[in-house]
């Protein structure tokens, strides 16, 4: 509330992101651009949910336990989850999507390997094939058309994460030897 209140005394007003923007600024760039880099959101106060591109971590809720961390010098942190490769991926391919960015196979295969891009080729190949998504060789975007589908999409992707890949990937990497 004291951060909010100073921002506001100095000029800045609040907007629906919870962004404070000087008047003149009238797009959220950085908005946009935190989910196509996908750099590392931290956000200060209790209850708060904050990420980087391989983890994610939530402060305390609690207002007194949150102060009572931060004068004993110590991170008033509550969970932190890290992200297995696939769900990193997931992660790259939700922050492109939801940016309206198209999603690099050659990003996918430096970042994470030829094996995890196949995986994710073969996720999203349904998609492919109703045209949702189209393939252009070097990169996946989603059509002008499905849009207003994305957060369906994007749903039924981290739902998959429910399912084992690490066998699959293992499996995958066995028979390449053979």
């Amino acid at each position: 509330e004291e951060a909010k209140s100073m921002l506001e005394r100095a000029g800045y007003n609040e907007n629906l992101v919870g962004w404070f923007l000087l008047p003149q600024v009238r797009d959220t760039v950085v908005y946009r651009e935190r989910w196509e880099k996908q750099s590392p959101c931290i956000a200060l106060g209790p209850g708060l949910h904050n990420y980087a591109a391989d983890h994610f971590y939530e402060t305390l809720m609690d207002h007194g336990e949150y102060i009572k961390a931060i004068q004993a010098d110590k991170l008033p942190i509550k969970h932190i989850y890290n992200l297995t490769p696939e769900k990193q991926l997931i992660w790259y391919v939700l922050a492109q999507l939801k940016s309206n960015s198209p999603v690099y196979k050659k990003v996918i295969i430096d970042r994470f390997g030829q094996e995890y891009c196949d995986w994710f080729m073969k996720l999203v190949s349904n998609y492919i094939s109703w045209e949702v998504l189209y393939d252009t060789g070097d990169k996946i975007e989603i059509t002008r058309e499905s849009h207003y589908i994305l957060e369906w999409i994007l749903v039924e992707l981290i739902q998959s994460l429910n399912q084992d890949k690490t066998d699959l990937i293992l499996k995958n990497k066995q028979q390449t030897r053979l």
